[in-house]
Parts: structure tokens; sequence; C-alpha cells
């Protein structure tokens, strides 16, 4: 410590932030005549300290001309890192409302609770799913001149899942098949079946679907299924209406009224149709027709069990 009489040169201590954010400097006052500091005095003073980056020259050379002593300056400043932003999937379809099954709603208002677009349809080449690519951040520095790098990011993943195909942008998927679009939270799949476990009924609601169809339990009255594809149904089939761009098979057959229909552009095969409309642009072979309208584009055979045809009508291009 000086004593009273010495003569002590104006001088300053420079501090560094503990984040190594901020330099910061304050003016210590000359004692008994000494003199003041150049402004390279302060400089090389500040840099002597590490401190290399964020100095403002302009407002260093206005804080030395105009300075009061024993106060703070910050006189320095580091950058902090741009950070930057995870890659994510934009999908193209609603993914949360896909399994929510929601009734249509008529031009009066009313609501169709036959019709809950239960099946989500695609075509070969849709876009299903966009990969937006992770941005990566930019490097901070603090006053000392490190560098400070930002958080690392991550690239999504591409939920590509079976009947699927990314295109060679790296960032796009799209159906491979026509059918039926099925998410699971991880991937996304197309399915050319649509299957329904139990009965098509309220729960389900008409099926549209581009593919094929399998219901495992009867097809209740007032209900449509419109397929792509072929149409199985193995239990029985009630007052509905079925249309198939390939073949129908129905293991129990078809007890309706004059409003239902089966419809084929290949053959149709069920047990016994009764009270129905039915055309097939093939073959027609069943055990029994009784009352109905009948018409194939190759033949009838009603060959299986009794063979029999009653009432109704019954139409074939070549034999029945």
């Amino acid at each position: 410590m000086a004593n009273e009489n010495e003569v002590v040169k104006e001088s300053i201590s420079v501090e560094v932030s503990t984040d190594k954010m901020l330099g910061v400097i304050t003016f210590n006052a000359p004692q008994n005549g000494g003199s003041k500091m150049s402004f390279d005095e302060v400089v090389r003073a500040i840099k002597d300290k590490g401190i290399v980056e964020g100095i403002k020259e302009d407002d260093l050379k206005e804080i030395f001309q105009d300075h009061r002593y024993n106060y703070k300056y910050i006189i320095a400043q580091g950058k902090h890192p741009t950070e930057g932003k995870d890659g994510y999937i934009e999908f193209a379809f609603d993914e949360k409302g896909l399994k929510q099954f929601k009734p249509k709603i008529n031009d009066d208002g009313t609501v169709d609770l036959k019709d809950l677009s239960a099946v989500k349809n695609v075509r070969k080449g849709d876009k299903l799913a966009t990969r937006i690519p992770a941005v990566f951040g930019k490097d901070g520095v603090n006053v000392l001149g490190q560098a400070i790098k930002p958080k690392k990011v991550k690239e999504a993943r591409m939920p590509k899942g079976r009947n699927t195909v990314i295109l060679e942008d790296n960032v796009t998927l799209v159906a491979d098949i026509d059918g039926k679009l099925e998410y699971d939270e991880h991937n996304i799949y197309i399915n050319s079946v649509f299957t329904v476990n139990g009965d098509l009924d309220s729960s389900i609601g008409n099926v549209d679907f581009v593919g094929s169809v399998v219901v495992h339990g009867s097809v209740h009255s007032g209900f449509t299924i419109k397929a792509g594809g072929s149409v199985e149904v193995k239990g029985p089939v009630d007052d509905a209406v079925i249309i198939a761009g390939e073949d129908i098979f129905l293991s129990y057959g078809i007890q309706g009224t004059d409003r239902s229909k089966l419809v084929a552009k290949g053959n149709i095969i069920a047990k016994f149709i009764q009270n129905a409309h039915v055309e097939a642009g093939g073959n027609i072979i069943t055990e029994a027709i009784l009352h109905s309208t009948v018409t194939a584009g190759d033949s009838i055979r009603a060959e299986i069990g009794k063979g029999t045809i009653v009432g109704g009508s019954v139409t074939a291009t070549n034999i029945v």
C-alpha cells in the first residue's frame, strides 16, 4: 500500500465475468499528482487480461475521455450462440384424427351415422409426409475469444413403413400402392386390404376403399361396401349393398330386400342369394337363387348342394 506522499499513476482494474461474457474495467484515481493513463495503455491492460472479443473501440474511447473513478464500465460483450432447431415431420394428413371416426354432416345439418369415414384412401404416388431438415445453430464467442457451441440438433426420422417409398429428394415420403392409410405413431403404412375383424355396423359405418375388403363378421342392414378390389364377407349379409371392382365372396350368402345389391366386375360366389339384385361381369356360383334379379356376363351356376332357382329373373350371356 502506497504511503500518503507517494506519487501513484492512474490505473485500471480489469475483470471478466464468471460466464466470460462480459469484460469490465474500473478506473483508479491517480494520487499525489500521478499522471493519467494513455488510451493505448488502457487497451493494452484489457488485452493483457485476455479480453480480445466484443470490444467496441468507439465506446471505449468515449469512456476513456469522460470516465469516473471507482465505477464499473462494461467494455466488452461476448456473443451468445444462435440455437438451431430440431428437424421434424410434416404430415400430409391429420395423424391425430386418422383413428377418430367422425360422422358425415348432411346438407340439412343432420348426422349420417353410417358414414364415419373409417377408411383413409390413398393412391400410389400420393404424398404422405415431408421431412423438414434440422437447422444448425451458429457458434457464439466469449470475451476471451473462446467459441461457445450451440446445443446439438436432431434430424427427424422418416416414418417409412410398409408400402411407402422415400423419393430421391430424401425428404418426401409417398405411397407405393393404392390402399388404406395407417399410422401407428411411429411409421406410416399403406394396407392393400381393409379388414373388419367383427361386424360391419354403425361402429364402422359404410366402407369405400380403393383396395380389397374382408369382413370377418356380418354386414348389417342398410350398410354399403365399395371396393376397388375384391370383397369377402365371412358372416351373413343382410339388406346391404356390396360393389366390387373384382370378385365378391359371401360365405353365408345374402338375405335382403328389393334394395339389396351385389355388383362385381369379376365373379360372385355366395352360399345363397335371396331377395337381391345381383350383377357380375364374370360368373355367379351359388347353391340357391331365391326371388332375385341375377345377371352374369358369363355364366350362372346353381350347382352347390341342391342347386335351386326359385322366382325372380336369371340372365347369363353363356349358360345358366
